[in-house]
């Protein structure tokens, strides 16, 4: 196992495998996203998976929590903080809902939360906290 690979499954980070025919997007986008991911160096692993899944939405035109979604049904698992925040909140909102009906989460995102939450049961030595983002022209009075 090369220092990459061991460095990602130290951090809890699964990647997706690697695609053996391009021709449909998600391949193309996996494909991009791990060459991406190489290219990078030696920052925190989590955080390079954000920086490759934002380049590579910009890269294809796609949305961040699109392309995240893509990666996640082809293997890439994480923790939260490796993903864009539009895919969190999908993923919050999927969850509850039952698989079998519409807008449900998928059995890739409910792996992937299955790793979140055994993730949360770990001790850690700082505290974790989400901030929530305004949007401009929203009224948040109601």
């Amino acid at each position: 196992m090369s220092y990459s690979v061991q460095l990602f499954h130290a951090h809890h980070i699964a990647l997706p495998r690697w695609p053996v025919d391009t021709t449909s997007d998600s391949d193309m986008v996996c494909s991009r996203f791990l060459r991406h991911l190489e290219a990078l160096g030696a920052d925190y692993p989590a955080r390079r998976i954000l920086r490759s899944i934002q380049f590579v939405a910009d890269l294809f035109g796609y949305s961040d929590a699109h392309v995240a979604k893509m990666l996640v049904d082809q293997g890439l698992r994480g923790p939260r903080h490796a993903f864009p925040e539009s895919f969190l909140d999908f993923a919050d909102q999927a969850l509850p809902i039952p698989d079998w009906e519409v807008g449900g989460a998928g059995a890739p995102v409910q792996a992937l939360a299955a790793l979140w939450d055994a993730l949360e049961r770990q001790p850690l030595p700082s505290v974790r906290s989400h901030f929530s983002s305004f949007e401009e022209g929203r009224d948040y009075t109601a």
